[in-house]
């Protein structure tokens, strides 16, 4: 079960990786990042030559995000590569350890990913002219509608209170 759940572990974060560069390429309104995101990003039960190329090869995908992606996100480029390295890297130190129940290997990678989310939060807190692309109808592309004024979350305890079935309930 370690094994399997070590494995998990490092998918989900390779997933958080793809969604980020896929929001930050196809989804933004700009041609160029748009054109080499559907290299990237194809319909398929597989990986397209292009997206290996670009996870596994040194360059291939701190070349193209250099070139690539909107001027305002180009910060971002060194980040998502770096990313990509250590992903490859504890893919590589499991199999050669053959060790995927050591925690510690993990580290390095959650403390990159955790990085790279907040330099994209940073980024969007300092652009927030930028919008993303939220859906295509007929292949007419809609941008998301910009907030009016921010709407603060509910308290930690009104959210848990919303889920409680009464007075007993074991997580209150």
């Amino acid at each position: 079960w370690d094994e399997e759940r070590s494995v998990v572990l490092v998918d989900d974060l390779e997933s958080f990786f793809w969604l980020v560069l896929w929001f930050l390429t196809a989804r933004i309104p700009h041609k160029p990042s748009q054109e080499w995101a559907k290299f990237i990003f194809v319909n398929s039960s597989g990986c397209s030559r292009s997206r290996r190329y670009a996870f596994k090869d040194p360059g291939t995908l701190a070349s193209a995000l250099k070139s690539k992606l909107h001027e305002n996100l180009s910060c971002l480029g060194p980040t998502i590569d770096a990313t990509r390295r250590i992903l490859l890297v504890t893919y590589r130190k499991i199999a050669e350890l053959d060790t995927p129940d050591d925690w510690s290997l993990y580290a390095p990678l959650y403390d990159d990913v955790r990085r790279l989310l907040k330099r994209c939060r940073d980024v969007a807190t300092i652009n927030p002219e930028l919008s993303l692309i939220v859906s295509r109808d007929n292949g007419v592309e809609t941008p998301a509608p910009k907030a009016k004024h921010s709407v603060p979350a509910p308290s930690r305890a009104k959210r848990l209170a919303a889920h409680m079935d009464g007075p007993d309930d074991e997580f209150r």
